[in-house]
């Protein structure tokens, strides 16, 4: 394929990216735009070809970005008036502008790093491929030899070492809260800059972006703080008061005794006094069936268990039952099934669907839960059956099963709820109750209080249709690179001589490591203070804790596009394909990518940015007792959120009375929780 100026006709290569920008792209070179083939320039002097391509930012939120790069190609006809070698040298500032609906932004500035320079056989000219890079590759060559540093302020430290140099400190901009975080002191020998600079990142749980800006005379240094984000998730009502669900079969644990209208087969029944270990909340009593065949044996309870339904409705149904081996034996399994019937009492043609066969070890110390989901109800249907089955190795051989849970569901993929009855013992959150008899009606949980805990927020993120990026090269991952179960931070004691002595903290979330194994983070840094490393700690615990989250890779365009704007920019994916993992996010901070100017099929130029996103699982603003909607007491939070939950949770918005609109002293205000709706 031959070079083409950015005006001319182009057939773009196939999925590059995710995003596609129609915007303009200016290269400049030394404070003057280089030429790029628009009408009106002449054409035999060097001009920069299509490809202009822009580098940025992290591939995950552990590590801190790696300098921005500007790559491009500078064609050199010949018979032109100057030579490229005139136009651009090492050392010499570029400045990549972007322009979209008349307003204009940096995507990069940085300075000349390589110049390479060849002849292209089907151009039949000479060719320069320029890289640029950022403030930061600047910083990472020149380093800082000085007098021992006291322990001060991070923000002093920053401009101390932009000072010695020679770099001007005007534009850095410090969060005050990083900014405030003592580091220790230190004896500096010969060190780069940038790596000073992003010791005091790594030690104050920040990120050190490079950024350009005019109105600041160029490029400067930003220290984001994560935390600071507009959080993506919000204090949300996930159960409303009132709410309730169903334990469809009358008779669950079998306390009452009976196996009255059960119709056995190959095996004998019998409720027995429940031996340990037993099911938890499900009673002292269980079913036993003692096989009398060498076979398939059958409990018979299809006839006589009849949950109504309406024909054609569509509504799924969750059967669960626990199963164990009654006593010491090999060969036995078990597996439940269920079916819809007409009024006649005839199965319902397709309506049968059987759970995966559960093989019982030799051992009453296990039970397990066996699960099965109906088809949606069928038209013609009458009545849900179920019926729990196994296969006996020998005459004698004993099968228990208790806790038999029914339910509704709304798709199959819906969690199975855990097992209550009418009796379950009542809870701060949940009460419990037989709609009718006791052990002959359906049992019912009901919630008294409304119950909140994190979620995801309707209005956080700008919206961002997936129909707006490309399927082909879009990918969803998800791996452990991101997830830490452990987190040691080293910090260094002030109070020791003639040098600091360097300690650790570790912080630890045991239930995590229970499910994902241990994934460990450990980091030294400049900390001066066990709390100030404590923080850091469970901060980059809450950042990187487990997710059921997928990461992907006018006005949302024109952020994306600034060096500035783009910087964990916070955007909300709708509209996601049919393929897209279940569990993928939507909640998103752009952290990277990579810009490519180039041609569409018919020729007109754009931006197409791959980027690299992270889910917002951990990251954000915090929510603080002030923020909180003011109607939720602190007992309607789900008691299961732990504070580390809340680190990325923001604010829903108040939407009842605040303590102030209730008269009286803090003892008689204390005392009337029950004047807030």
């Amino acid at each position: 394929m031959g070079w083409q100026r950015w005006w001319q006709p182009h057939q773009a290569p196939a999925g590059v990216a995710m995003g596609v920008i129609p915007a303009t792209c200016e290269v400049w070179i030394d404070g003057k735009r280089y030429r790029d083939g628009q009408p009106g320039q002449n054409h035999a002097d060097p001009f920069v070809l299509e490809g202009v391509t822009i580098t940025w930012g992290r591939e995950n939120t552990i590590d801190q970005p790696d300098p921005a790069t500007a790559t491009f190609t500078i064609m050199d006809p010949p018979g032109g008036t100057i030579h490229f070698d005139a136009t651009v040298q090492l050392g010499s500032t570029v400045v990549v502008w972007a322009a979209l609906n008349g307003l204009r932004t940096v995507v990069f500035g940085g300075r000349i790093t390589d110049l390479t320079a060849s002849f292209d056989d089907d151009a039949g000219s000479g060719i320069c491929d320029v890289v640029a890079a950022d403030l930061l590759s600047d910083l990472a060559n020149r380093f800082v030899g000085s007098e021992p540093w006291a322990m001060q302020p991070m923000v002093d430290r920053a401009k101390r070492i932009l000072a010695a140099v020679s770099v001007n400190a005007s534009g850095l901009t410090v969060p005050a809260k990083t900014g405030a975080v003592q580091v220790s002191r230190m004896d500096v020998d010969r060190q780069p800059a940038a790596q000073l600079l992003l010791d005091l990142a790594v030690s104050t749980g920040s990120v050190l972006w490079a950024a350009y800006d005019p109105a600041k005379a160029g490029p400067y240094l930003l220290y984001e703080d994560p935390s600071s984000r507009a959080s993506l998730f919000a204090l949300v009502e996930q159960i409303p008061a009132g709410s309730s669900a169903q334990n469809l079969f009358t008779r669950p644990s079998f306390e009452d005794g009976s196996t009255t209208s059960f119709s056995p087969t190959g095996c004998t029944l019998a409720v027995l006094a429940t031996s340990q270990p037993a099911v938890p909340a499900a009673g002292s009593k269980l079913l036993r069936a003692t096989s009398t065949v060498v076979g398939a044996i059958d409990v018979g309870m299809a006839n006589a268990i009849k949950v109504p339904v309406t024909a054609g409705s569509g509504v799924r149904y969750r059967v669960a039952a626990y199963v164990r081996s009654g006593r010491n034996q090999a060969g036995v399994s078990a597996q439940l099934a269920t079916e819809f019937r007409d009024a006649a009492g005839a199965t319902v043609a397709g309506s049968a669907v059987l759970s995966p066969v559960q093989a019982l070890p030799g051992s009453t110390a296990t039970w397990f839960r066996l699960e099965v989901t109906s088809v949606a109800t069928p038209a013609g249907a009458a009545t849900l059956t179920f019926n729990l089955r196994g296969t006996a190795a020998a005459v004698g051989d004993l099968v228990d099963w208790d806790a038999i849970m029914v339910h509704t569901v709304a798709a199959a993929a819906d969690e199975t709820l855990p097992y209550f009855d009418g009796d379950s013992t009542d809870t701060s959150d949940l009460t419990y109750d037989w709609t009718g008899a006791q052990w002959a009606s359906v049992s019912q949980a009901s919630v008294p209080l409304p119950l909140w805990a994190p979620g995801v927020s309707a209005t956080a993120g700008t919206p961002l249709s997936a129909c707006n990026v490309l399927q082909d090269p879009t990918e969803w991952v998800r791996a452990v690179t991101d997830l830490v179960t452990r987190v040691s931070v080293r910090w260094l004691d002030q109070t020791t001589s003639p040098d600091p002595t360097e300690r650790t903290v570790q912080y630890v979330s045991t239930a995590d490591e229970k499910t994902f194994g241990a994934r460990g983070v450990s980091t030294s840094t400049i900390l001066t203070t066990s709390a100030d490393a404590t923080s850091l700690a469970t901060g980059l615990q809450a950042a990187h804790k487990p997710s059921p989250s997928w990461q992907s890779d006018q006005d949302l365009a024109f952020a994306l596009l600034g060096n500035v704007t783009r910087l964990g920019y916070a955007i909300a994916l709708r509209d996601l394909p049919y393929w897209t993992p279940s569990a993928a996010t939507v909640q998103l901070y752009i952290e990277g990518g990579v810009y490519r100017f180039e041609a569409d099929d018919a020729g007109q130029m754009r931006w197409v940015m791959a980027l690299v996103a992270a889910p917002a699982t951990g990251l954000g603003g915090s929510l603080t007792y002030g923020k909180t909607d003011l109607s939720v007491r602190f007992i309607d939070v789900k008691r299961s959120v732990r504070y580390i939950d809340m680190v990325g949770v923001g604010a829903a918005g108040p939407t009842g009375p605040d303590w102030a609109d209730i008269a009286g002293t803090w003892d008689q205000q204390t005392k009337r929780w029950a004047d807030l709706p």
